[in-house]
């Protein structure tokens, strides 16, 4: 399957001139039910490659409201692990599997049932009606975050987040938040401030064969990659649970339940 990278253009295309070729959809809807039906199907693959088939490695579409341009293989990849070859592949790979090891996870876990009890209590406090789609990327998008880069809540993670909502234009502000982190990281690590065991402080520290650390276009390139592939995939995930629920009463009676039943075991 063919690796890829998104990039929301916004809602409006007025002032963007140039798009490569490919297809919007239906109005509002865009192509989300035909992708939706390949995920389901497990032909997710099948649906890109014909995409690139008909339009070439980079196409637009639109995916659950939001127009899109797809960046499949190189053109929007250039250092991630799926374009590395051999002895980089190796090598980021090993980072990779260093920071999911199995005690890392666990503890994941508990970080991210936190993590999302506090977003949703700060986003839904006092509100009677929200956009859920829009609300799952911003929690999934702040989780990611936290886990992969071990940001609080601040400025910093606001701006990623508004950058990766207009990427196209903001890549190399991106870039610099990301290098920022890694700056501050290497100086922290420097004084013995602290030690942490995140997906940035697992790639800073390794080496090849010949002892060099990764260049920090592979860096950025793979933090981008890790975002984009968790923030998509999960808020997908997430939208189509809650779909469920609202038109599922048995299911939501049950999770709803289940629910109140583990907030009084905590109570207690």
């Amino acid at each position: 399957m063919e690796v890829l990278s998104e990039l929301n253009i916004g809602p409006s295309t007025q002032f963007i001139t140039k798009l490569p070729p490919g297809s919007f959809g239906i109005p509002l809807i865009g192509e989300s039910i035909s992708f939706i039906r390949a995920q389901k199907q497990d032909k997710t693959g099948e649906w890109i490659q014909t995409r690139i088939r008909k339009y070439g490695p980079v196409f637009k579409t639109s995916l659950m409201g939001d127009k899109t341009v797809v960046l499949t293989g190189q053109a929007g990849n250039r250092h991630s692990i799926f374009e590395l070859s051999e002895s980089r592949h190796k090598l980021v790979r090993s980072g990779l599997m260093s920071f999911l090891k199995p005690e890392s996870i666990q503890r994941f876990v508990g970080e991210m049932d936190s993590l999302v009890q506090q977003q949703l209590f700060k986003e839904l406090n006092g509100k009677d009606l929200v956009q859920m789609v829009g609300l799952m990327k911003k929690i999934t998008f702040k989780v990611t975050c936290s886990l992969l880069f071990g940001l609080p809540e601040g400025q910093e993670k606001d701006a990623l987040l508004e950058d990766f909502a207009i990427a196209t234009k903001a890549r190399g502000r991106i870039s610099k938040i990301l290098i920022n982190l890694m700056q501050n990281r290497r100086g922290e690590e420097d004084k013995n401030t602290s030690q942490k065991d995140d997906i940035i402080s697992v790639f800073l520290h390794l080496r090849d064969e010949a002892g060099e650390p990764l260049q920090v276009d592979e860096i950025i390139d793979n933090l981008i990659t890790l975002v984009v592939a968790s923030h998509d995939t999960t808020t997908i995930l997430l939208g189509l649970i809650l779909r469920h629920l609202s038109t599922d009463a048995k299911t939501f009676g049950e999770v709803l339940e289940g629910s109140e039943t583990s907030l009084i075991k905590d109570v207690n």
